[in-house]
């Protein structure tokens, strides 16, 4: 049992370092000699936990996928509104901002596994905005929006401003500079004409 706890501690130390390292120095760039250096352990340890370098970058999207989900689940027990499912969208982003803006200037690069897994997590965020999306275009809150276009016009702002983080918000988190006033502008591009009125 002891030995099994060690080794997820271990696997956690992985990720974690490698998502600082390739954060810092990109994802291409980042050697799994350097992570393992960084995180103290033997260069075959890394190899115990993740087959290839591109199994560590899936286990680090991974645990951005774990992290939105749980921030998700939070709020939607809540009764949540597409403002507070956005905010936990980029409260989560904003933890990882450094690694997926490396992963946005080198997502040409990256091989299909990690931009598969980069899809699912997209998949998954889509779903929980565009659920509450359809419940206010409902209730005549929100215009009636196709739900993939819907998703896609936030996240293509998102990564927009992310891409451009050092024009947008230079020596500083992109998201927590802008993130609010990214949140305000698409609410009032989506709103019904009431509701903009009303704001």
């Amino acid at each position: 049992m002891l030995r099994k706890i060690q080794k997820l501690h271990t696997k956690e130390k992985i990720i974690q370092t490698g998502l600082q390292l390739m954060a810092k120095q990109g994802i291409i760039a980042t050697k799994t000699l350097d992570i393992a250096k960084a995180a103290g352990i033997s260069h075959g340890t890394i190899f115990v936990h993740f087959s290839t370098k591109n199994d560590l970058v899936v286990g680090i999207i991974d645990e951005v996928g774990r992290r939105m989900s749980e921030a998700f689940q939070t709020i939607k027990s809540e009764n949540a509104s597409l403002r507070t499912i956005l905010e936990a969208h980029l409260t989560v982003l904003e933890d990882f901002e450094d690694i997926f803006s490396q992963i946005l200037i080198e997502s040409p690069l990256l091989p299909p596994a990690v931009k598969s897994t980069l899809f699912m997590l997209q998949s998954g965020i889509s779903h929980n905005i565009n659920q509450i999306a359809k419940k206010e275009m409902e209730e005549g809150l929100l215009q009636v929006i196709p739900p993939s276009f819907l998703f896609n016009t936030w996240n293509g702002l998102i990564y927009y401003y992310l891409s451009h983080r050092d024009l947008f918000a230079p020596g500083k988190s992109l998201i927590r500079t802008k993130g609010p006033e990214l949140i305000d502008n698409f609410m009032k591009l989506i709103a019904k004409e009431k509701e903009k009125n009303n704001g």
